[in-house]
């Protein structure tokens, strides 16, 4: 076990491959399912119309620029539009929300990279609102072999209806948090808040080394 970056620990409470959401587990079955034979499906491939109700927590970032990487919001559900907020661009970078958008930039760059799910946990505050934040991110890829893409999906819950585990000692915000880790070699059953699991080492060593733009934690 190896333990986290602060920068990274700052954005992120849980790493994973597998998402305790069932909205989310549903639209991860969904993409293995579409991806058949193929390293990524496609966008169009996801035939997202006979989704439902499902889609409303989905949003999907397609590559826009090769050297120097941004990415345009190609589909954006509802439900995730609420948490994205996307204002007046479509581009990742251009995001309002910048906190919101350095975690986004840094998990599609390593979905991307590693054609890798991945699955992230964290606790956002905004104007006083305190919620769970789960996020998916799955790569495409528009010939089926080489990423340039990501499916997303969020889910939201408040923050005092979820019983979150928590050991350690106070982290200046009235929460308990234990060291963050990262295990490099399999996916463990992640049950205390702060573990990180991820499939394979080069994702893992992604993650601890991320050269992440420093933020603030969220704050009332």
């Amino acid at each position: 076990m190896a333990t986290l970056a602060p920068a990274v620990e700052r954005l992120f409470e849980r790493i994973d491959v597998e998402a305790r959401d069932e909205t989310l587990r549903d639209l991860h079955a969904h993409w293995r399912k579409k991806r058949g034979k193929c390293a990524c499906p496609s966008l169009a491939a996801l035939q997202l119309p006979r989704l439902g109700d499902t889609v409303r927590a989905a949003f999907a970032f397609q590559r826009v620029t090769p050297n120097r990487p941004d990415w345009r919001l190609s589909f954006c559900g509802a439900d995730a539009e609420a948490w994205i907020r996307p204002g007046g661009s479509s581009l990742l970078s251009k995001l309002p929300d910048r906190r919101s958008a350095v975690r986004l930039r840094h998990l599609v760059s390593m979905a991307v990279k590693h054609g890798e799910p991945i699955v992230v946990q964290y606790e956002q505050r905004r104007a006083g609102d305190h919620k769970h934040v789960e996020v998916l991110v799955l790569p495409l890829a528009s010939d089926g072999a080489h990423p340039d893409g990501v499916f997303c999906a969020v889910r939201c819950t408040p923050a005092a209806s979820t019983a979150v585990p928590t050991l350690g000692s106070p982290d200046g915000d009235g929460l308990s948090r234990p060291p963050r880790r990262v295990a490099a070699a399999k996916v463990h059953d992640v049950s205390v808040r702060g573990a990180v699991s991820v499939p394979v080492a080069p994702l893992a060593s992604d993650i601890m080394s991320m050269d992440l733009e420093v933020v603030r934690p969220d704050t009332p």
